[in-house]
This record gives C-alpha cells, sequence and structure tokens, in this order.
C-alpha cells in the first residue's frame, strides 16, 4: 500500500481520536514544540488531528503507513480507535493477522504483577489462543 493511501483511514481516525491527538501525535514522533504549534493553528481537537495526520505524511513520505498509524495508536492507548479501523476496514485486520502468522511473534496483552501470586504474563499466541507465563 502507498504511503498516500493512508490518508483514507485520516477521517475516521480524527473522528475517533478527537482530544486525544496530543497522545497520538508524540507517539508519531512530534515534540512539544510541534504539537503546541499545530495546536494553536487549529480550533479544535478533530482539526488538529486532522492537521497532525496531513503533517505526519508530509514528514514521513513512503514511511507513513497504515502499520505504523495503528502502532502509534496502540502505544498511546487508543485501541478503540484501532479496533473501530479494523472493523470498518477487514483488510486491515486480516493483513495484521497473517503478518503475525508468518513471523511467528506473540502479541503481549498484559503483566499483571502481586505479592500474593509472582509476575505474570498473558500472551496472545498465534493459534489464537492465549498463554500465561511467570516472569521471573
Amino acid at each position: 500500500m502507498a504511503a498516500q493511501d493512508v490518508r483514507r483511514y485520516f477521517f475516521d481516525i480524527k473522528q475517533n481520536v478527537s482530544s486525544d491527538w496530543k497522545d497520538l501525535a508524540y507517539h508519531l514522533g512530534f515534540n512539544y514544540a510541534g504539537i503546541s504549534n499545530i495546536a494553536g493553528r487549529n480550533c479544535d481537537g478533530r482539526s488538529s488531528c486532522m492537521d497532525m495526520l496531513e503533517e505526519w505524511l508530509k514528514r514521513e513520505g513512503n514511511a507513513a503507513t497504515i502499520g505504523v498509524l495503528m502502532r502509534a495508536l496502540s502505544d498511546a492507548r487508543l485501541r478503540g480507535v484501532v479496533d473501530g479501523l479494523k472493523r470498518k476496514y477487514p483488510e486491515l485486520a486480516v493483513g495484521q493477522a497473517s503478518q503475525r502468522q508468518r513471523s511467528g511473534s506473540k502479541m503481549p496483552v498484559s503483566q499483571v504483577s502481586s505479592e500474593d501470586t509472582g509476575h505474570f504474563s498473558l500472551t496472545w499466541a498465534d493459534t489464537g489462543g492465549a498463554e500465561v507465563s511467570q516472569l521471573s
């Protein structure tokens, strides 16, 4: 997918990210000055989010992909937006699932710590099941 094609997802992202756009901007590599500049020239969160996404696309060029954008959304704790994109654009869910299967990777879901039980990690396996392992 060409980098310019990532623009097709911008509308849905800005509609759902809105006031959390600064968190997304940070995870896309914007610094405080860049974020402040974007905020200063826009009247609301949605406008700022779209402006930031366009700036990111212009800055990153061919490196601006939906995969990078979805990773930044997840890192910004905007997993609901990622899930919404996957529901609306099924090719995103299929592409990521097959990529995980090819790479043999596992996705960590959470790590839990307790004085009574020790440290555990819950990980989604390629098979679709979950694995619980004790951390040292």
